[in-house]
């Protein structure tokens, strides 16, 4: 294929670079008649005032035009936005949006709570969740932190810190959060202990304590050839202020005292 159009090109230059037949032959080319003389004369020039009324709108829309696209564009962009229904979003106007604020307040009363979570409940498709999402995040509402190739949402009336933070996803976790009920009431649990209280198969235990090893949540150790598991300093401090809070969130605030 390269070849061929190489050689088109070269066959091509090679016709326009080529010189005339005819002067090959010595052939003169002269008029078939003779011009006559006469006289030429310039255009008369005329003023704007001069010409005819249709002729000066003619002038002036052809002057202004250019200076008229710009706002022509821009009320058009307006009114195509009014009719679909858009307005300016603002850290005040931002909750007017009804599944907006449905997915804001999941997340204030579920700190650490998964995109796949926020989508099940409230029945949005992964692209809409994840604008609004991006909506809340860019106007300083909530914080969205990964853990492990999964999102976690937390609302920025407070400042988790990293362990708070890492604990919270593990408790909207059935097999996690049943894992770290059982090591706060009891620091002596090993690997067929848990298997035995989660009804979880062995694989899957092993999984789940790998990662809070890694989060340093839960630190192991080997007892007569059995391996155990035990919360660290930071995780016990840390899972009982996630649980106060969670039963202050979950708690009616008391009315006024009847008298």
């Amino acid at each position: 294929m390269e070849k061929r159009l190489l050689f088109s090109i070269l066959v091509l230059s090679c016709i326009l670079t080529a010189p005339p037949a005819a002067a090959l032959g010595g052939y003169t080319v002269t008029p078939a008649y003779d011009i006559p003389d006469q006289e030429y004369h310039d255009f008369d020039e005329i003023s704007f005032s001069d010409l005819p009324p249709r002729m000066m709108i003619i002038e002036l829309a052809l002057f202004l035009s250019p200076a008229l696209i710009l706002p022509a564009e821009i009320l058009s962009s307006l009114f195509l936005v009014s009719c679909l229904g858009f307005h300016r979003v603002t850290r005040q106007t931002i909750l007017d949006h009804k599944e907006r604020r449905e997915l804001y307040e999941l997340i204030r009363g579920n700190p650490g709570i998964s995109l796949s979570t926020l989508r099940e409940k409230t029945g949005l498709n992964d692209g809409t969740a994840r604008y609004h999402l991006g909506l809340l995040n860019l106007h300083g509402m909530i914080v969205c932190r990964s853990y492990h190739g999964s999102r976690y949402y937390y609302a920025r009336n407070k400042d988790y810190g990293r362990m708070e933070a890492a604990l919270l996803t593990y408790l909207h976790t059935e097999n996690a959060r049943v894992i770290l009920d059982l090591l706060s009431r009891d620091d002596d649990l090993s690997h067929h202990d848990l298997m035995a209280a989660t009804g979880t198969a062995s694989p899957t235990i092993s999984w789940q304590m790998k990662r809070l090893i890694a989060d340093g949540v839960v630190a192991s150790y080997r007892e007569e050839k059995k391996t155990k598991y035990l919360l660290t300093p930071a995780a016990v401090e840390a899972l009982g202020t996630a649980r106060r809070e969670a039963d202050q969130r979950t708690t009616p605030e008391s009315g006024p005292v009847p008298g």
